[in-house]
């Protein structure tokens, strides 16, 4: 394996945007948005500049596909779990409100059917 000075330069390059990326962050307080339209561009720099010669800089940037792809995963799974776990609470208060209710209506008309088939005496009203 030959090392090319083409794919050094790039990786040098890429080590002083990274640089000039986490000088901006620590020091200037640059906003996260703006520092990842500025990688895009710096990384699309280093890819029309060294056509080919992407060697090293492919290496961090798969190490870095798959860290994020290890980081992104579990993030997606516990967010669905979390999603569907809040759904089933929702719809547990809803089925118990509709339960409740239910038991309320079935209960008052009973007690209706006992007073007009005379079985029970319906409470006076008080005059007010």
């Amino acid at each position: 394996m030959s090392v090319e000075i083409l794919d050094l330069a790039a990786l040098a390059l890429t080590a002083v945007f990274f640089a000039l990326l986490y000088y901006l962050h620590k020091k200037k307080h640059v906003d996260f948005g703006v520092r990842t339209i500025l990688a895009v561009g710096l990384g699309l720099i280093v890819g029309l500049v060294f056509k080919g010669h992407h060697t090293y800089v492919a290496a961090v940037g798969t190490i870095y596909a798959h860290v994020v792809s290890a980081v992104v995963i579990p993030l997606l799974i516990f967010s669905i779990i979390s999603s569907i776990a809040d759904m089933a609470r929702t719809a547990t208060n809803v089925v118990g409100a509709a339960a409740a209710t239910t038991l309320v209506a079935a209960t008052e008309g009973q007690l209706d059917k006992a007073v007009y088939n005379g079985e029970v005496e319906a409470p006076a009203a008080e005059a007010v």
